[in-house]
């Protein structure tokens, strides 16, 4: 009779279904993500990726205070996901965003100018300021008119036709845009 109890205990218990074991927390879940950028060898890989390099042409990648500090109190305060520093002085913003946010433009536009903004103090000369790359990886179609999952931004000279500088970037990796022929399915995440 014990033995029953025990099987029907066994039985009763309930067990992991397929769904609950082949869970893996997605990357583009915002403290994931923070997590997968606190691994140094995670954090080169990414940003060879973003930089069209080999991981191995990275020297170090230092993860910087993520709260952008404020000049005065009634300053807008700026909080990043991953902020990094390249040895070469190189500021990068990734910024993880998986629901759509009006004014994400700007967003990105305020914590670019920051950073960049932030590298300067009195008396010191221009020529310090190092490039500054804010890139947003969205779980959402920014992007709805056209095929590109991937983009660049850098200031542009229209009377030239040419790039004015290299010292801000965006780059907007668009990993929810939707797959074509299979609405319910995503680029990426």
């Amino acid at each position: 009779m014990r033995n029953n109890k025990r099987k029907r205990k066994t039985q009763n218990k309930k067990r992991p279904t397929a769904r609950s074991e082949d869970f893996i927390m997605k990357p583009s879940v915002d403290w994931c993500f923070k997590e997968l950028m606190r691994n140094p060898k995670t954090r080169k890989g990414f940003i060879a990726v973003l930089l069209q390099v080999k991981p191995e042409e990275i020297d170090e990648t230092i993860l910087l205070e993520n709260e952008l500090p404020k000049e005065a109190e009634e300053e807008k305060q700026g909080i990043l996901d991953v902020h990094v520093c390249l040895a070469d002085g190189v500021q990068i913003d990734i910024e993880m965003q998986v629901f759509y946010v009006e004014y994400w433009d700007e967003r990105l536009l305020f914590y670019l100018s920051k950073m960049y903004a932030g590298q300067i103090k009195a008396g010191e000369s221009y020529s310090i300021l190092k490039k500054c790359i804010q890139v947003s990886v969205l779980n959402f179609e920014r992007f709805p008119d056209d095929d590109f999952c991937y983009r660049t931004v850098h200031f542009w000279d229209e009377m030239a036709g040419k790039k004015y500088t290299d010292k801000l970037e965006i780059q907007i990796l668009d990993v929810g845009r939707r797959i074509e022929g299979d609405a319910n399915n995503r680029l990426f995440f």
